[in-house]
């Protein structure tokens, strides 16, 4: 869960208040019970799926933070080059992608490509 401090932070409609605590808008657990509405809709498909997913690396966030959440949190280097670890940022799983700059690809052999997607973390 992207998060930033106060109401209005990075992410609008959801957020930690002043004890870290995660709150959320009425609108935001609105559109969520209307996601689990669909998810419980007939035999489990690729929507589904994806929603209990999200739920589960919600739940490990919750209980555990980001190490929890994030397979990539504990990552440390890529190769020779120093990483901060956690997944930033991700596209198509293409060699002709990349985001650049500071992003480094994480590579198969540490789970870097999922579902069609590439994942990359930043350079320490």
């Amino acid at each position: 869960m992207i998060t930033a401090d106060g109401e209005k932070g990075q992410c609008e409609g959801f957020y930690r208040d002043a004890f870290g605590k995660f709150v959320a808008v009425p609108r935001v657990h609105e559109q969520v019970n209307y996601l689990i509405q669909c998810a419980n809709r007939g035999t489990p498909v690729c929507f589904a799926r994806l929603l209990v997913h999200g739920q589960a690396l919600a739940d490990a966030y919750v209980q555990r933070s980001m190490d929890g959440a994030d397979r990539f949190a504990q990552l440390n280097s890529v190769g020779k080059t120093a990483v901060t670890g956690r997944a930033y940022s991700w596209m198509t799983d293409r060699d002709c992608y990349n985001p650049g700059g500071n992003f480094v690809r994480i590579p198969d052999s540490g789970q870097g490509a999922s579902g069609g997607n590439r994942f990359f973390t930043l350079t320490k």
